[in-house]
């Protein structure tokens, strides 16, 4: 299963924002055999939200524990476009990362953030749905 995850889901497992966090834990448990992707500018959010809780070097530990099991989507100049040019997401960084997901042929962005997500050419789910839909 091919899925592209959400700033807010890594963001989630690793501030430990309650109450999202042990749904965040669970997601990435389950995703982590299942080959899930980042948008590139969501390494660099996480990594700018993440330097203010936690040193440098524990930032940049815990993006590279992160990426051993993620991939990062490659874009360029294309994609970028799309994100801008998207019909249906307002918010740049959200189409950016439906733009990745579609490239990527991700089966579904697991998010938080449905609404923002609304128009997406890939399926949103929760992380709730998705723990249930691989606990049924």
């Amino acid at each position: 299963m091919r899925v592209l995850l959400d700033t807010n889901i890594i963001l989630d497992e690793i501030l430990k924002r309650e109450p999202f966090y042990d749904d965040a834990v669970e997601v990435l448990r389950i995703c982590e055999s299942k080959n899930p992707s980042l948008a590139p500018h969501t390494v660099s959010n996480i990594f700018y939200i993440v330097r203010r809780e936690l040193s440098t070097e524990e930032t940049k530990t815990t993006i590279r524990k992160l990426l051993r099991f993620v991939d990062v989507i490659p874009i360029g100049y294309p994609e970028i476009m799309a994100a801008l040019d998207h019909e249906t997401i307002v918010d740049f960084e959200d189409a950016l990362q439906d733009v990745c997901a579609d490239e990527y042929d991700a089966e579904y962005i697991i998010s938080r953030d449905s609404n923002g997500f609304a128009g997406s050419k890939v399926p949103i789910i929760s992380p709730s749905d998705f723990i249930a839909m691989f606990n049924r």
